[in-house]
């Protein structure tokens, strides 16, 4: 386009690269929006062009250099007038895009060294990853030994309750609250005996006894311990 000397010189030392960074703020860009309104244009159109140069700053010597630019080969491409590509690459010039044939950003955007550190910083990151998975896989396992039960309870325990003891909504919710704090950290035996119960199709006081009593056996052998099966035996030989 322009005849003026590019930003800076051509070094042999130079990578080449197959590809480039499409940096967040790209798609929408103001600068795009506005030659978009100046130029009569869509967005999606200007930012293809746009996109275009940004293909051809990669495969220049230097890279970012957008000094071979064919509007007409972009215009084909895109099947976009090459008047109108020639338009969006003045505005583009006039808005500080491009300088001097050179995309103004290029070298913060698009670095021909990588960050040495850049290793190390994902290192560091996908340890930091694995920890969080391990500590929400810690978190979900006490989820599940802790608060599931509670969860039942007061959900699908409430609904078993308003069904066997017939009572309301806001009874049921009550009664649910007592026998969790009766079992204390028995509240996964709790869920079991609501459930036994119910598959057992008690009803009325029978259910409501039926789980009271197996919360209270739960509480004493949690206390003292099982009774022997056997009941007491007497060691050693009669005399």
């Amino acid at each position: 386009m322009s005849e003026k000397l590019p930003r800076k010189p051509w070094s042999d030392r130079q990578k080449r690269y197959d590809w480039f960074r499409l940096y967040n703020d790209f798609l929408g860009h103001p600068k795009f929006r506005y030659v978009a309104r100046q130029c009569s244009m869509s967005v999606s159109e200007v930012s293809m062009i746009a996109l275009a140069l940004l293909r051809t700053a990669n495969r220049s010597k230097p890279r970012g250099w957008v000094r071979d630019f064919s509007v007409i080969d972009c215009g084909a491409a895109l099947d976009i007038d090459p008047e109108k590509v020639a338009e969006v690459f003045r505005k583009l010039e006039e808005l500080g895009w491009i300088e001097n044939d050179y995309l103004a950003t290029w070298d913060e955007r698009q670095p021909d060294r990588e960050d040495p550190t850049a290793a190390d910083r994902q290192r560091r990151r996908r340890e930091k990853l694995k920890l969080e998975r391990a500590g929400k896989s810690e978190r979900d396992r006490q989820f599940t030994e802790r608060d599931a039960p509670r969860y039942w309870l007061t959900t699908e325990g409430k609904a078993v309750a308003i069904r066997r003891l017939g009572i309301t909504a806001t009874a049921a919710e009550l009664t649910i609250a007592r026998w969790i704090r009766e079992a204390g950290p028995l509240v996964a035996k709790l869920a079991e005996y609501v459930g036994a119960a119910d598959q057992q199709g008690l009803k009325g006081d029978a259910f409501r006894n039926g789980v009271g009593q197996m919360l209270a056996l739960a509480r004493k052998e949690a206390t003292v311990g099982p009774p022997l099966p056997l009941g007491f035996v007497a060691v050693g030989s009669a005399s």
